[in-house]
């Protein structure tokens, strides 16, 4: 009804007014899908309109990561993330484990993400026969400076087993960006950057049992990558 008031131009018939200006409105938007590129006067386009066809949204778009620092680190959770890669990866942490003469498990687990990309680049693996063993060598020799994003603004959340028997820990974030790692022309593997919530400290339930997460609260800045599955 309030949009059908915005027709009135004369009080003293209301209904007239808004009768004849409700009309003419159809009269004129009737006669705009013969013109091309023309807009109707009166209630401006909604903001969402042809959002869900993908009109207006942030893209698809291509750059070059010049210092390589996010494609290193997208490269070190693919890895970890991969079966096939599992070997390899297992073998340069117990290498790392040999080399830390008593430091601590953090130290370790930083060591083997600073160096582990440069140490498969550094095996020099045979080309191999099967497609397996060709694409464990082309993902050692690391991926392209040349990245595939798309924006992206959404909340998830992920249930992990907890350290505890039978205990399940559900962690929550939002994706800022998707990534396509590009190996060649017909290896690629999509991964979610996503900003974490610290848990447990901004998580809460609240009295009505719904979850509130403080979305300022950041955690686990150094692991931003999530590989898409």
């Amino acid at each position: 009804m309030s949009i059908l008031n915005r027709y009135v131009l004369n009080r003293a018939y209301p209904e007239g007014s808004m009768t004849e200006g409700y009309s003419t409105k159809e009269i004129i938007e009737c006669w705009l899908g013969y013109l091309k590129d023309k807009l109707g006067i009166g209630l401006p386009v909604p903001r969402f309109l042809g959002r869900l066809e993908g009109v207006g949204t942030v893209g698809r778009k291509i750059f070059i990561d010049k210092d390589f620092k996010g494609v290193q680190q997208a490269q070190y959770s693919i890895l970890q993330h991969l079966t096939i890669m599992t070997p390899l990866v297992d073998e340069h942490l117990s290498m790392i484990h040999a080399e830390s003469n008593g430091r601590s498990d953090d130290w370790i687990m930083r060591e083997h993400k600073r160096r582990l990309t440069t140490w498969l680049k550094g095996l020099d693996l045979p080309d191999g026969e099967t497609v397996e063993e060709q694409t464990i060598k082309r993902l050692a020799a690391g991926p392209s400076s040349q990245v595939t994003s798309w924006q992206k603004n959404s909340g998830f959340h992920i249930e992990a087993l907890d350290e505890r028997p039978g205990q399940r820990t559900i962690y929550y974030g939002i994706i800022d960006d998707i990534w396509e790692v590009h190996y060649g022309s017909n290896i690629q593997f999509p991964i979610f950057q996503r900003h974490w919530v610290k848990h447990p400290r901004g998580v809460e339930l609240d009295g009505y049992g719904l979850m509130i997460v403080d979305l300022n609260n950041d955690g686990y800045k150094d692991d931003p990558w999530v590989l898409a599955s």
